[in-house]
């Protein structure tokens, strides 16, 4: 019972995942982690056990330098007001950076963004500009005891300084940015051109994000990427996407080669996949339901990255949208190009009859979203769900403190309750969840049945 009760849970927030999804527009991914390889592809293909065999000598031209001609300056330094953090940015010689960006974010932040739009209104932190000896002064907006400062140059990859306190004098050494090449290839190694291959990593919040496309041999090269220095890691996402193939996600930047620390090589593998064929019907009357919204979606697995004081970064790129499509006259849908076994690992997780891929959510705007399992499927192979949605209903009330007092601004969650076998029964009970997020991070939850 507590089994199927832990499942049921993870279905629930992965609706309102893909809900969330729906309105801010997330991209079409697979999600692909450290897990078992299935199916092993056809015969005389890549064969997973030995790579190396298969892509020994393809995609290791010696890698550009690091270091450009002519380094382009960032901005000129502003004047700060108030608290702040000062410092200097260097090189590895100890030499100055002139125009370097740096930004200070409070420890207790918990949102990614691109470092230009950290100091930018609705952003997390504050920016300025090293002078031309490389001095900065940075403000320390907030009241979070500890900051983390990152530092930008051109030429250099982003570097991390943790728990820096307020009024610190901080010295911050960039190094040389890191390179990612390799070879895109079918499952039996042929070459994929004109194919995007999108780098992610973090640095403590901040998001660096590179592309490339796959030359008509397959090589690619993504250059520009932060180094490994936070002592708390870092989280990183590498994406492959082509027409006509199932997209790819790879959670590490491969193999460091031995000749240089600083350049990885990952060879990526994109197959055909699979396809997902399905009907949404009417939970009640069993009657097919047109024009519903049909979503295929991977659910983050739980990885965060812990730090100081208790606090913890969640995984900003797990949890992916796979497909979407819409139901035709009849209630039925097509979502082809599914990530399926083959050379990579496949991402799964539990479900109520094993390992699945991941869930189809459909829903109208009169209906609840309803949910249908994925299992992982074979490259190639064809999986049939049904989908079944149930007419929606309006929760109205509202939020009091204890002494009976409104409370403004919180958010508002609701959850079905009373169902078995991923149906509801009886009567629905909405069960309201109220989340509010207060000064340091703080969340306070509160519950209440209506």
């Amino acid at each position: 019972m507590r089994g199927r009760d832990l499942g049921l849970t993870a279905a629930l927030v992965a609706i309102v995942a893909v809900a969330a999804w729906w309105f801010v527009g997330r991209g079409d991914v697979a999600s692909v982690d450290e897990s078992p390889a299935g199916d092993r592809g056809a015969p005389g293909a890549i064969d997973p056990a030995r790579p190396e065999a298969a892509l020994a000598g393809q995609g290791r031209a010696k890698p550009a330098g690091n270091t450009p001609a002519a380094r382009r300056i960032l901005g000129t330094p502003k004047p700060v007001e108030g608290a702040s953090i000062r410092g200097v940015v260097v090189d590895e010689v100890g030499a100055g950076i002139a125009g370097a960006r740096v930004v200070a974010i409070p420890d207790t932040a918990t949102k990614f963004l691109a470092i230009e739009a950290v100091g930018a209104e609705g952003g997390t932190g504050a920016e300025n500009f090293t002078d031309a000896q490389g001095r900065f002064v940075v403000a320390a907006i907030g009241d979070a005891p500890l900051y983390a400062l990152v530092a930008q140059a051109d030429g250099y990859g982003l570097v991390s300084v943790p728990d820096v306190p307020v009024g610190a004098d901080v010295r911050v050494t960039l190094v040389a940015a890191q390179r990612l090449h390799g070879r895109v290839l079918t499952i039996d190694g042929e070459p994929i051109a004109g194919a995007e291959v999108a780098v992610r990593a973090t640095v403590r919040h901040v998001v660096v994000e590179r592309v490339s496309t796959s030359a008509p041999d397959g090589t690619y090269a993504v250059d520009g990427l932060p180094a490994d220095t936070d002592p708390f890691g870092r989280f990183v996402d590498v994406r492959a996407t082509k027409a006509g193939f199932a997209p790819l996600q790879v959670r590490s930047l491969g193999r460091a080669d031995p000749r240089d620390p600083d350049v990885f090589e990952q060879h990526l593998v994109l197959v055909r996949g699979a396809t997902v064929v399905g009907v949404v019907v009417d939970d009640e009357t069993g009657r097919p339901v047109p024009d519903a919204r049909v979503v295929v979606w991977a659910p983050a697995r739980v990885r965060a990255l812990e730090r100081r004081g208790g606090l913890a970064d969640e995984d900003p790129f797990g949890g992916v949208v796979l497909g979407s499509s819409a139901t035709a006259s009849d209630g039925t849908f097509r979502l082809p190009h599914l990530p399926a076994t083959g050379f990579h690992p496949v991402p799964w997780t539990d479900g109520r009859r094993g390992r699945v891929l991941g869930y189809v959510a459909a829903r109208r705007a009169e209906t609840t979203w309803g949910l249908a399992e994925v299992p992982v499927p074979a490259d190639g192979a064809t999986v049939e769900v049904e989908v079944r949605v149930r007419p929606a209903a309006s929760v109205v009330g509202r939020v009091v403190d204890a002494a009976g007092g409104a409370v403004a601004g919180v958010r508002v969650h609701a959850f079905p309750e009373g169902r078995e076998r991923g149906r509801q029964v009886g009567v629905p009970v909405a069960h309201v969840r109220a989340c509010q997020r207060q000064a340091g991070a703080v969340r306070v939850d509160c519950d209440a049945c209506t």
